[in-house]
């Protein structure tokens, strides 16, 4: 009995001492935190992203499957696979109109370098660049990633900008278009234990599209993100709130953007 008991407080030890060393991955979907991966570490994230509801029947999912890798010196890349798949109405709410099913497939590849460290330093600082090349399109994304954490608190903000050149073919035409997409991602998450935290994120998106504002929303909404040894995973449920100006009017851009977002971040490492 004496043998079982010791062997049940080792065990509780032990777990208390694995659980103090967890790493925390993400805490937040759509806002990045200025960590990277060890020398060496490799890790596999899977995101799901579903957007829905407009002024017309609108559905889009996002999967992403990525690779990531720690280069050492507070450097680390990451390769993407991307998938999107929408159902919309070709006739966007115009009676008459038919559902209409759209697949994209593309390819990413992320750097990021971290230049200060959120608990040692002021605050935490990294410089983000993302390439992404597609059938019909193409896309490069910068990005300045700032965040702080304070006993159990832990802030981020992220500034972005990403340039897209897309291609469609209408009526044996090819047309080409380039956008400007500015966004603007806070979040704030609370340590419940090293496992668990819950929080809120907020998202500002416009687009840009020969210097007029076309469309641009506001969203915030609930977060929660839990870790164990080698797993995490991060929820974030997004509706959008504000249309915050451009050429759509009223409360909200229905037409640029979706009521509600979903995001499932999974990560498991290598």
């Amino acid at each position: 009995m004496k043998i079982l008991r010791c062997l049940f407080l080792t065990g509780l030890l032990i777990g208390g001492l694995i659980s103090a060393a967890i790493p925390h991955g993400r805490r937040f979907a759509y806002t990045q935190q200025s960590n990277v991966l060890p020398t060496g570490a490799t890790e596999l994230e899977i995101w799901n992203t579903l957007r829905f509801s407009r002024d017309y029947y609108f559905r889009r999912l996002d999967t992403r499957l990525e690779f990531e890798y720690g280069l050492g010196s507070n450097i680390m890349t990451a390769f993407y696979l991307n998938h999107e798949m929408s159902k919309a109405d070709d006739a966007k709410g115009i009676p008459g109109g038919s559902i209409a099913t759209e697949t994209a497939v593309s390819l990413s590849n992320e750097w990021k370098f971290k230049l200060s460290d959120p608990a040692a330093d002021a605050f935490g600082f990294a410089l983000y660049t993302e390439a992404t090349i597609g059938l019909d399109e193409a896309e490069l994304e910068g990005k300045l990633i700032f965040d702080k954490q304070i006993d159990a608190a832990l802030f981020a903000v992220n500034l972005e900008l990403e340039h897209e050149w897309e291609s469609k073919l209408n009526n044996g035409v090819t047309n080409y278009t380039r956008v400007l997409l500015p966004r603007v991602h806070a979040g704030l998450a609370y340590y419940v234990s090293n496992s668990l935290s819950f929080g809120a994120e907020a998202r500002y998106a416009a687009a840009i599209e020969s210097g007029t504002v076309t469309h641009s929303a506001l969203f915030v909404g609930p977060s929660v993100a839990y870790s164990s040894e080698r797993v995490w995973f991060v929820l974030t449920f997004l509706p959008q709130v504000a249309n915050l100006g451009n050429q759509v009017g009223g409360s909200l851009d229905l037409v640029g953007f979706e009521r509600y977002q979903v995001r499932l971040l999974f990560s498991a490492e290598l």
